[in-house]
């Protein structure tokens, strides 16, 4: 019996009973009983209160309960470590100069600021690493950054016009690079001419240390 032969029986019923009966008698004849068990279902040759021989096919739930989810599957959970030290960046910092919270106010916590660096506009916050322009200061140095244009925390956001002068953002200096090759090409066509070039910006890496407001 193929595929599309039971297909056909299944569009129409009044044949599908007949073959389906044929199909599976030509099954059991084939089998060393009357009754065969397997270990999933039971099949029989006859019902005795049907007109014609028919078979059926009856299938066993397992009667062994099924294990919880729990048992079969165990989920590790990760605890860190009693002494591992608390990494939130926007706490003051122990190693922060009091001189610089003297002079500039005190240190806003859990904000951002908007700081204006070699002609551009950057969005900061405390630990930040930013790409600049080339500064001419030295590596390890401590900056302030002094052009700021808003400073936003949870309770409240100031806005400069166009700088805010009561804010200022203090930054280290992490290294003194140069940005990946760019290639420049140049090819006038039907002239015999072209020209590669390749350059290298200079820039400044520094990493945002504390954002100071002075609310006074």
């Amino acid at each position: 019996l193929s595929v599309k032969n039971l297909l056909v029986c299944v569009a129409t019923h009044s044949s599908f009973s007949s073959m389906l009966s044929r199909t599976l008698g030509a099954v059991s004849s084939s089998l060393p009983s009357r009754a065969t068990t397997h270990s999933s279902c039971r099949i029989f040759s006859s019902c005795p209160s049907s007109s014609s021989s028919s078979l059926f096919l009856s299938r066993y739930a397992s009667t062994t309960p099924a294990k919880p989810l729990s048992s079969v599957l165990t989920v590790p959970t990760y605890s860190p470590p009693s002494d591992t030290p608390s990494t939130d960046i926007n706490s003051s910092s122990s190693d922060t100069n009091p001189e610089l919270i003297r002079k500039y106010g005190p240190i806003v916590p859990q904000s951002f600021a908007v700081v204006h660096v070699g002609g551009k506009q950057y969005k900061v916050s405390k630990g930040d690493v930013i790409t600049t322009e080339k500064l001419p200061v030295e590596v390890g140095d401590n900056i302030i950054l002094d052009k700021v244009l808003l400073v936003g925390s949870k309770e409240f956001t100031a806005i400069g016009t166009p700088i805010l002068t009561a804010a200022k953002v203090s930054a280290t200096i992490e290294e003194q690079t140069r940005m990946q090759k760019a290639i420049i090409f140049k090819r006038k066509r039907r002239k015999n001419t072209q020209r590669t070039q390749g350059h290298r910006q200079y820039v400044t890496v520094m990493r945002i240390t504390d954002i100071f407001m002075n609310y006074a």
